[in-house]
C-alpha cells in the first residue's frame, strides 16, 4: 500500500543524519532508487518490490526515516533529494567500504628529477603513489577513491588519476570546492610535507565544508588563459603528458618567490631553445600578471 507521510525538511545534526543511514534496509532503499533511477519517482509498492522486503509495515518505517533528508515524497512517489543521491552513488561506488590495491606497475612518462623513463605507480591504503625507480624520487602520493581501481588495469588507473587530479586542482583554483561545490579561498602556505619538492604552495579551503586542497603554483599558472594561449601558439602545451612529468606542477623548479609581504610568486614555462612565458601569482593565489619573453 502507498502510505502517506509528512516531509520533514528541517536541518538535523550530522550525527543524527548518519544514524539514519545505519540500517541495511535504508541503504538498500537508496541503492534501489539509484539503480532504478530514470528521473521518474517510484511508488511505495514499486520501491518495496525493488528492495525485496515482504513486511510492508517495517519497510514503511525505514522508508519514512529517509524521507525529508535523503528522499522526498509527493503524489508521484518517492525520489532522491540531492544528498540522498550523493550518498547512494557513494554506496554503489564502495567509497565507504571498498578496499583496493594496485601492485607496483610501470607508469607513463619520464621522471622530472632525473629524466629516466623509470616511473612506477602503486595504490594502497587509499593512496596513489608515483615514484621513480632510478633516482628513488617520490613524486606524488595522493588520497584517491578505491572506486577508481574497480574494473581498471593499472594503466587505466593511472590515466584516471591524472584526469581526476587535474580536474580537482582546476576546481579549487577556480574557487569551487571539489567536495561540496562551496566557495574556496586561496592562500599561500609554507606548511609543506617533507617529501614534496616545494618550499611554499597554494592551499585552498572551503568556507562550507572546510575541505582543503593543496596544489602547485605551476598548476594555477598553467590553467590561466594567457599561459594556455602561449603554449598552444607554440605547440608546446605540457598537459599533453601526465601531470607528474611536468616540473612546474610537481616541484619548485621554474618557481621563484619574489616577495613574502605581500606574497608574489613567479612561475616560468620555458620552451627549449625558444621563448618562455611567466605568470605572477599573489597571496590569494590569483594570477596577477603574465609576461612573454621571446629571447628564451
Amino acid at each position: 500500500m502507498d502510505e502517506p507521510d509528512t516531509d520533514r525538511a528541517e536541518a538535523i545534526p550530522a550525527a543524527e543524519a548518519f544514524g539514519i543511514l545505519g540500517n541495511e534496509t535504508r541503504t538498500e532503499i537508496l541503492r534501489a532508487l539509484v539503480e532504478r533511477d530514470d528521473e521518474a519517482p517510484l511508488s511505495f509498492s514499486e520501491l518495496r518490490e525493488a528492495v525485496g522486503t515482504g513486511d510492508s509495515g517495517r519497510f514503511n518505517y525505514h522508508l519514512q526515516q529517509l524521507v525529508g533528508h535523503f528522499v522526498e515524497h509527493d503524489e508521484d512517489g518517492y525520489a532522491f533529494r540531492y544528498h540522498g543521491r550523493r550518498i547512494a552513488h557513494a554506496i554503489l561506488a564502495g567509497t565507504f567500504t571498498d578496499r583496493a590495491r594496485v601492485a607496483p606497475a610501470p607508469a607513463p612518462g619520464a621522471c622530472y628529477a632525473c629524466g629516466a623513463e623509470a616511473l612506477e605507480g602503486s595504490y594502497e591504503n587509499e593512496t596513489l603513489t608515483i615514484r621513480c625507480t632510478a633516482c628513488e624520487e617520490r613524486i606524488v602520493s595522493v588520497p584517491f577513491s578505491p572506486a577508481a581501481v574497480r574494473g581498471r588495469t593499472p594503466a587505466e588507473v593511472f590515466a584516471a588519476f591524472d584526469r581526476w587530479s587535474t580536474a580537482q586542482a582546476n576546481l579549487a583554483a577556480g574557487g569551487v570546492c571539489p567536495e561540496c561545490t562551496g566557495h574556496m579561498d586561496g592562500r599561500v602556505t609554507t606548511d609543506v610535507a617533507d617529501y614534496l619538492d616545494f618550499d611554499v604552495l597554494p592551499r585552498f579551503e572551503c568556507r562550507v565544508c572546510r575541505r582543503t586542497a593543496t596544489t602547485s603554483f605551476g598548476s594555477v599558472a598553467l590553467n590561466h588563459p594567457a599561459v594556455q594561449s602561449f603554449h598552444h601558439r607554440h605547440d608546446a602545451y605540457p598537459r599533453q603528458r601526465p601531470y607528474w612529468t611536468i616540473p612546474q606542477l610537481v616541484s619548485d623548479r621554474h618557481t621563484e618567490v619574489l616577495s613574502e609581504d605581500p606574497w608574489r610568486v613567479r612561475v616560468a614555462f620555458p620552451i627549449e631553445d625558444g621563448p618562455r612565458v611567466e605568470a605572477t601569482i599573489d597571496g590569494s593565489v590569483a594570477v596577477v600578471g603574465v609576461t612573454e619573453h621571446v629571447d628564451g
